[in-house]
């Protein structure tokens, strides 16, 4: 969700209650893959923080207080109902690693060789603002034995009293004053680090091991059908590469959500299939960029201040218009990229979502150096493609600009 950085050794266990009992245990053994929420006083390991630097005006600003952020938070916020796949680099959905066995309590998957496989989490989701960002609040229903009533087929705003659950750590995203926020009205938005492989603030990223993990991420609206694609990517430098030029996707969480509704299991649903490789649907016209629902946003980094201020002495700076990349071809980078072969990592995912991690060669001459591409996309069912990327300075680690889009035919 998402300037926030997280190592894999610092994943928080989710707590195992009963709805919607406040007494909790720690499930042994299976860790969450966000980052455990600091207190806003502390300043450290949240996303978008506070800048020393002053904002600079933009003609469309999504600073906190101005109409787009209000606009943002209220698309965002409430209450949403879902279901949360994970999956691993190649887009294979993993078994949910508990279950809840009725007279007995909670049980690791893998002590029961017979059980049947489950990879969907039915999900609940509350977002606040909070003023000063937004914090993501998350359950995951467990699957249950001997008692499969419990909850309904499709979860969402269902559960009753005696349905057992796991609670991720609290999340807090989009901090920080005096600058831009990398949102749209319709509730999209995109959250990582702004160097890749910086732990904390004030980190070198140069000094930290290779198998650092560092997560990022996007958050889809799709105001049609009423739904988002949250993807939560991890990834991490590629094995000798000293985190920089290659990353890699470790691993994948996907939830779809609906405001106090129910999302169905959809792991098994048809991957994703991209044009020219038939079924489509769309005749192969041209994907074009829709501005009114884009949005561009740089990084404008300090030349005098360090890595031991705040974010790097960085700021981020709404763009007149949603140009870049986008405008050049297709706003996915990542399908371009990963069908072409060339520079990454493409991993296809159910409900037309697409997830990509790779190196690409600079599109402008202002970029020197190569980037590196973290992004998510969604084709959604009434055919429109919405996309949130970010681009990074293979050599720096530094983050360049950011990008969320809503293309059509």
């Amino acid at each position: 969700m998402f300037g926030l950085t997280a190592a894999a050794s610092a994943s928080p266990l989710r707590t195992l209650r009963r709805w919607p009992s406040t007494s909790s245990t720690r499930p042994a053994g299976h860790h969450c893959h966000v980052a455990a929420a600091v207190p806003p006083e502390k300043g450290a390991r949240v996303e978008d923080q506070t800048v020393s630097a002053p904002l600079t005006q933009s003609i469309r600003s999504s600073a906190h207080g101005t109409p787009a952020w209000r606009e943002f938070a209220l698309a965002a916020t409430g209450d949403w109902g879902g279901c949360c796949v994970e999956f691993d680099a190649d887009g294979i959905a993993l078994d949910v690693p508990l279950r809840y066995v009725h007279g007995v309590g909670r049980v690791p998957a893998a002590a029961m060789p017979f059980r049947d496989t489950v990879t969907d989490w039915m999900t609940k989701c509350e977002v606040t603002n909070t003023g000063d960002g937004v914090m993501i609040e998350t359950k995951r229903a467990l699957p249950e034995i001997g008692n499969e009533d419990a909850i309904a087929s499709c979860g969402g705003s269902e559960w009753n009293e005696y349905v057992a659950y796991v609670e991720d750590e609290p999340r807090f995203v989009l901090r920080g004053a005096q600058e831009d926020k990398t949102v749209t009205s319709e509730g999209t938005f995109s959250a990582g680090p702004r160097i890749l492989g910086a732990l904390n603030q004030g980190d070198d990223p140069k000094q930290l091991p290779d198998n650092t993990s560092t997560v990022v991420q996007h958050c889809l609206t799709d105001p049609s059908s009423g739904r988002r694609v949250r993807v939560v990517h991890r990834v991490a430098p590629a094995p000798g590469d000293g985190g920089r030029g290659r990353w890699k996707t470790e691993g994948l969480e996907v939830w779809i959500e609906q405001k106090k509704a129910c999302v169905a299991p959809f792991a098994n649903d048809v991957r994703v299939i991209f044009d020219g490789e038939g079924g489509d649907g769309v005749g192969g016209k041209e994907w074009k960029l829709v501005p009114e629902r884009s949005a561009a946003f740089e990084l404008v980094w300090s030349d005098t201040l360090g890595l031991e201020e705040k974010d790097g002495g960085s700021t981020f700076v709404a763009l007149p218009e949603a140009s870049g990349p986008t405008c050049q071809g297709p706003g996915a980078v990542g399908p371009t990229v990963g069908i072409g072969g060339a520079g990454g990592h493409l991993t296809r995912l159910p409900c037309g979502i697409w997830v990509f991690c790779g190196t690409v060669a600079a599109s402008s001459d202002s970029e020197e150096s190569d980037l590196v591409v973290l992004e998510a996309g969604w084709i959604t069912p009434s055919s429109e493609r919405l996309f949130a990327t970010r681009r990074y300075d293979a050599r720096t680690g530094r983050l360049l600009k950011v990008h969320l889009g809503c293309e059509r035919r």
